[in-house]
């Protein structure tokens, strides 16, 4: 990525910004409330798809158990704000992964990455898309496409 490109990566977007939300939604509330505020930004956002991360804590019995509860309380979520079936849900993993090298399938992972597909390298393609990454809160950065077509 050249110095041009990464000035073009800096600046704000022009128009709502497409994202996927990858999120242990049963974990803590403030999941709930990104959610909901992303999916009633309409001007700002647009949500293409969420995901339920795995976690572990007091509230799930393990990874699993915890990316299912986040699965159900997106569908909650989604009907309790009458926004059932605006955007795809996806499962996540049902376990961390073991190393840095071995995958986890996931339809959550799958579905990150066909989207990601033309965001690849993060620079400016031919067709105007522009790529940054993204992370929130203290948890450790996790990739996340927020792709905008600036053309």
């Amino acid at each position: 990525m050249n110095a041009a490109q990464r000035l073009l990566n800096m600046e704000c977007p022009k128009g709502p910004v497409d994202l996927v939300i990858d999120s242990d939604t049963w974990n803590e509330i403030d999941d709930q409330f990104a959610i909901s505020y992303a999916l009633h930004a309409s001007e700002k956002l647009r949500v293409r798809a969420l995901y339920a991360a795995p976690f572990t804590n007091e509230r799930s019995a393990g990874p699993a158990d915890g990316m299912e509860k986040s699965y159900q309380e997106i569908l909650k979520l989604l009907s309790l704000s009458g926004k059932t079936g605006c955007c795809p849900v996806f499962r996540g993993s049902d376990r961390y992964l073991p190393d840095e090298r071995t995958p986890v399938r996931s339809e959550a992972a799958r579905d990150l990455a066909e989207r990601a597909g033309p965001c690849a390298g993060w620079s400016t393609t031919s067709a105007g898309t522009r790529c940054l990454p993204t992370w929130s809160g203290t948890s450790p950065p996790r990739r996340k496409a927020l792709c905008e077509n600036s053309a």
